[in-house]
């Protein structure tokens, strides 16, 4: 591979030098356009050139033979490159030199910042530099048979390019346009055939060459790289745009994904300070084992039960699916009696279980709690009082605070 640069007045030419003939028979020369562009009188080769002279000097002339103009220079007929001048307009593109004349008969050449420079292997496949406007184009020097006696260049500029019937299929060179640099592809790009950006973030790709290796690759900001077991298992990112989300038996978490509980599986999402105290009718499937009052129970069928998000998530007490409503902040201290729940210490002394709506969770009041109306505490200690609220079923028990808590 070359490295150099050739501005395009200054291109080397191949040089030719003929047999003098009379100045007069330039008369007979055609002057029209030859279909290369150019108005320069036409000759069939460099032999009808004749002789190069001060009379002449910098005169052209286009030689149909070798496809290209000459010029008198210096008493010498130099060969013309093709070549247009490089500026903004061609900027990028890929030229071959067609004059043969010329010593760089055949090599393909790029236009970048005004100057002519040799291309690249990938930028003549492609037929273009490495810039913005192709950023993530694929090419690839696959080449292949075909009927007639020249050889093409199979273009994967993009992935649904298609492939010929009489293609050859064996390993090959492969590039991608990057930062504007045709670079080679990593093992995620060769196997999936994609560049790794914004809008391919997530995607899997797997390489099952070896089938006692099996590895999977997945683009993850701006880079194709080698997945985690926990990625491989769900075929996901696990990124705060997927906080919550479960795929087969893993949830994303802030720590990354990690196994689910049988309510996250149900609920299909994180329990978080954001969704404390919301209530879900949640699914279980055939199968799901519970522990419900101190018992498992496993379900023969699925079964939708109540679920809140508490500590984490766990199912709704009687209470709360009787009360029906979600403590919150509106509802903070606010208190409720279960009726249907009761606690029978003798007969002269029983009374219903009463609740309190405490940071965003009801919570069990302790006895003797609800009738003196608050919590047992050291400013408290040594206070009696008899508790003839609601709350009781029978007797009007005496309580002292001691200790942090109501005693009878």
């Amino acid at each position: 591979m070359y490295n150099f640069r050739i501005p395009f007045k200054n291109l080397s030419s191949f040089i030719v030098s003929f047999l003098l003939v009379p100045l007069s028979l330039f008369s007979i020369f055609a002057c029209s356009d030859n279909g290369s562009g150019s108005n320069a009188p036409t000759v069939a080769s460099s032999e009808d050139l004749g002789l190069c002279s001060a009379e002449n000097e910098g005169s052209s002339f286009y030689v149909a033979v070798d496809n290209g103009k000459y010029t008198c220079s210096g008493g010498t007929w130099i060969a013309v490159p093709n070549l247009s001048e490089c500026t903004d307009e061609n900027e990028n593109s890929v030229v071959q030199e067609t004059n043969k004349a010329d010593y760089f008969y055949g090599f393909y050449f790029t236009c970048e910042s005004q100057e002519w420079r040799k291309a690249s292997t990938p930028e003549i496949i492609s037929g273009k530099a490495c810039n913005a406007s192709i950023e993530g184009s694929f090419t690839a020097d696959t080449v292949y048979s075909s009927s007639s006696s020249k050889t093409y260049f199979l273009d994967y500029s993009s992935s649904s390019a298609a492939v010929p019937d009489t293609a050859i299929s064996f390993e090959v060179n492969r590039w991608v346009c990057d930062g504007n640099v045709w670079r080679g592809l990593t093992t995620g790009e060769y196997l999936s055939n994609t560049y790794c950006n914004d809008k391919t973030n997530g995607l899997f790709t797997v390489d099952s060459s070896d089938l006692s290796n099996i590895r999977i690759y997945v683009c993850d900001n701006y880079k194709w790289r080698a997945a985690n077991e926990k990625e491989s298992l769900t075929q996901s990112l696990c990124s705060e745009s997927s906080l919550g989300k479960v795929v087969n038996g893993y949830i994303c978490s802030t720590l990354g994904w990690r196994v689910a509980t049988v309510f996250e599986s149900a609920v299909q999402t994180l329990c978080t300070t954001d969704n404390a105290g919301e209530f879900v009718n949640a699914t279980y499937p055939t199968g799901t084992t519970l522990t419900i009052d101190s018992e498992s129970v496993t379900y023969s069928s699925p079964v939708k039960l109540l679920t809140i998000c508490d500590s984490g998530w766990r199912l709704a007490t009687n209470f709360e699916k009787s009360v029906g409503v979600i403590c919150n902040e509106e509802r903070e201290g606010q208190k409720k009696i279960d009726t249907t729940q009761k606690k029978i210490i003798s007969s002269y002394n029983a009374y219903y279980i009463a609740y309190i709506c405490k940071k965003s969770f009801w919570r069990e009041l302790p006895e003797g709690e609800f009738g003196y109306g608050a919590p047992c505490i050291p400013e408290l200690e040594g206070v009696t009082y008899t508790d003839s609220s609601e709350v009781r079923i029978a007797g009007k028990n005496r309580y002292t605070c001691s200790d942090s808590r109501w005693q009878n």
